[in-house]
């Protein structure tokens, strides 16, 4: 059955074949994403890096994960790749009651893109360092403003423990519209933002060491920001309108 709150039943079937998914029951020679709307019906493993699931330049992707999960394993990830010169690649990703998780240095890695996540639950569960949940790199040679990354609630996590490990990395305009992101290692850092604006509405960001990380502007709209050293480690412009921050040496440290 369909998750609660969404028809997605005429969205294309995503199952499990042997070595990559099957779509409308039919398993693919890889695991790319064209254009279209996709459901998860049960539970993926990607066993290895060149079984990744690719969102490829050019393609705007929907994809539901319908209460099923994601499963990147330790050499895994989900890729959202476009490219500089303007054919990006989109994904709007679906939670409803599923997730996607690994161990691998990100489960969610993008690249010259736009990305949407819908009330989703990420959460890389390795333990050793640069261990991130998700991580929206960027080009310091090329602008990044034309893309985004949107958050709207679920819950994003980390347990990768060193400076390396962060919940989520950013270097494209990034706002967050409630849900948690947690980082739990002890020299972690729940979110890093860097070259372009953060925005954090009535949200929850909590770092083993920061709670965010600010390289740019950060703007908070209400809820909280802990880290185990410093609420927000601030090297560019930060705008409390509201709600808290807090940390054991300091809840705002200024360099």
């Amino acid at each position: 059955a369909l998750a609660a709150g969404h028809d997605h039943s005429s969205w294309t079937p995503i199952t499990m074949g042997e070595t990559y998914i099957k779509l409308n029951g039919t398993e693919q020679t890889d695991n790319t994403l064209p254009t279209g709307n996709y459901r998860l019906d049960e539970d993926i493993t990607l066993t290895k890096y060149d079984t990744r699931l690719i969102i490829p330049a050019g393609a705007t992707v929907n994809l539901c994960l319908n209460g099923y999960t994601i499963n990147c394993g330790a050499d895994s990830e989900v890729y959202v790749v476009g490219n500089k010169n303007g054919d990006p690649a989109t994904l709007t990703l679906y939670g409803e009651g599923g997730k996607v998780t690994g161990s691998y240095f990100q489960v969610v890695y993008a690249r010259y893109r736009n990305l949407t996540l819908e009330n989703v639950t990420i959460e890389n569960t390795g333990t050793t360092a640069s261990r991130e949940a998700v991580w929206f790199n960027g080009d310091y040679s090329y602008s990044d403003k034309d893309y985004s990354l949107t958050i709207n609630g679920g819950t994003i996590t980390t347990a990768g423990t060193g400076d390396g490990s962060v919940g989520v990395r950013c270097i494209v305009p990034f706002t967050m519209n409630g849900g948690e992101i947690k980082a739990t290692g002890p020299d972690s850092v729940g979110v890093s933002c860097n070259q372009f604006p953060f925005t954090m509405n009535n949200s929850t960001v909590t770092g083993g060491a920061y709670g965010v990380r600010n390289l740019d502007e950060f703007t908070m709209n209400g809820g909280t920001v802990t880290g185990g050293t410093y609420g927000v480690y601030n090297t560019g412009a930060f705008t409390l309108e509201r709600g808290t921050v807090t940390g054991t040496t300091a809840g705002v440290f200024n360099d």
